[in-house]
């Protein structure tokens, strides 16, 4: 943990990330994202639901002529057509599929300096720069132990709050932000 280091009218934190702020990361973005942009066609409509459940059975029972196999061959297709559906929820976005990613690839979330300056917000690590005018952060907000600045709707930098030395160190990073953000966007305005 590091508190927030003041340099002139600068701020800075140092930012180390963990696969549990990267998980919170990966998933408000997706929230974000999905309520921006909806869920796209990976969902299962009632029809096909219902096709998935009915169209085995129908097939076995002109087959075979037998009840008994065309409703084993119904609930089968149901149970693959729920499968599916949860398949979708799972797939990728599933509950430790970032925290997977971080372990097998800690240079993903590498250590970086987040810097508050008094017209632009900087992050800098050994792999990149990446530099933001006040000007142009929609919001800033904080949930789940993070930070977020966000630049468009869907998409945001983010600070996890363990970084700072203390409760206190985040709330003034925080509170100065959003004070410097505020009174940039009305001297734009």
């Amino acid at each position: 943990m590091s508190d927030t280091v003041t340099i002139g009218d600068e701020l800075a934190v140092n930012v180390v990330w963990n696969a549990d702020d990267a998980a919170i990361y990966a998933r408000t973005l997706q929230i974000a994202q999905s309520a921006l942009i909806g869920s796209g066609g990976q969902r299962w409509t009632t029809a096909s639901r219902l096709a998935a459940a009915l169209v085995p059975g129908i097939t076995v029972f002109v087959l075979t002529l037998s009840p008994f196999w065309a409703t084993l061959a119904s609930l089968a297709g149901a149970v693959a057509a729920v499968g599916g559906q949860w398949a979708y929820y799972f797939d990728g976005r599933g509950n430790r599929a970032v925290e997977r990613l971080f372990a097998a690839d800690p240079d993903t979330y590498p250590a970086r300096k987040v810097t508050l300056g008094t017209s632009e917000l900087k992050e800098v690590s050994d792999s990149m720069f990446w530099c933001v005018a006040l000007a142009k952060i929609k919001r800033i907000s904080r949930s789940d132990g993070l930070i977020f600045v966000w630049t468009s709707r869907a998409d945001a930098l983010a600070i996890p709050e363990r970084c700072f030395a203390s409760t206190e160190a985040a709330d003034r990073f925080f509170s100065a932000l959003q004070a410097r953000t505020t009174a940039t966007a009305q001297t734009t305005s």
